[in-house]
């Protein structure tokens, strides 16, 4: 199991998909069914890696969705930058030895992570991961949850906004309704007189 995410709270593990989320606040462990309620309350970040044996380089994917009362505070799309490294030469499944990464070679930069915008509800992606030998990745969950923070900051500044319900009426003043009423009635009379 990965280690703590920021805030102290460890990611669920959900065996029957095989990936990490994170609860809001200190959650602890849920099973079954009061896992699956604690889930559908909230915005979900879940995300897995997987690679093949050999020299193939491991892909992350992540899914983020949205809850259905955050998709109706009309909330933009989270970016945030990672600091997950795209190996070079990513679109290439594998990495030989002394070669790429395995020679040293820089990232070719880092990846954006992101939440889908309310219209949407749901979004993701997947990511190639460099090749490492001992295959592990601290960066990924560490970048998740800057976007589970990013993503409730704007959740908060949204839920701030107050709703509005407003109405009025006017009418005209008693002076003039006084001064225009002589001749308001005098073409109704001619009208039903016509």
């Amino acid at each position: 199991m990965p280690p703590a995410a920021q805030g102290g709270a460890a990611p669920l593990e959900i065996p029957e998909r095989g990936i990490n989320t994170w609860p809001r606040g200190n959650v602890g462990s849920l099973s079954g069914a009061n896992r699956r309620e604690h889930m559908e309350i909230a915005m979900r970040i879940e995300w897995s890696i997987e690679k093949k044996r050999g020299n193939l380089r491991p892909v992350l994917r992540y899914a983020v969705t949205l809850e259905r009362s955050e998709q109706h505070l009309a909330l933009p799309m989270v970016r945030v930058a990672s600091t997950i490294p795209e190996p070079p030469s990513s679109w290439q499944a594998f990495c030989y030895p002394n070669q790429l990464e395995r020679a040293g070679a820089p990232p070719a930069g880092f990846y954006l992570l992101m939440t889908p915008t309310h219209k949407r509800g749901a979004g993701g992606a997947e990511l190639r991961l460099p090749w490492r030998p001992d295959n592990r990745y601290p960066e990924v969950e560490e970048s998740f949850a800057a976007l589970r923070a990013a993503f409730e900051a704007e959740l908060s500044a949204a839920h701030g906004s107050e709703p509005l319900s407003l109405r009025g009426e006017l009418e005209l003043r008693p002076r003039l309704r006084e001064a225009i009423a002589p001749a308001v009635i005098a073409e109704r009379l001619l009208r039903l007189a016509g």
